[in-house]
């Protein structure tokens, strides 16, 4: 739904979208497809990350109409 990526919104840094992603896709899909990163993203930490993030796209959303 964002057009731009998080770091270039400035929401997040472009290595805390990387292995958020990364471990995400590990844990989601086939993990003979993904390889998990050399710091996978603890359940706390993408908890944090998402209780950020939500926010702030709300934020988006409700600027864009």
């Amino acid at each position: 739904d964002i057009k731009d990526n998080l770091y270039k919104k400035g929401w997040a840094t472009d290595k805390q979208e990387s292995r958020f992603s990364q471990t995400a896709n590990y844990y989601r899909h086939s993990k003979s497809k993904f390889k998990l990163p050399d710091i996978p993203m603890t359940l706390e930490e993408a908890s944090n990350f998402i209780s950020y993030i939500i926010p702030k796209w709300l934020e988006y959303k409700a600027s864009v109409r």
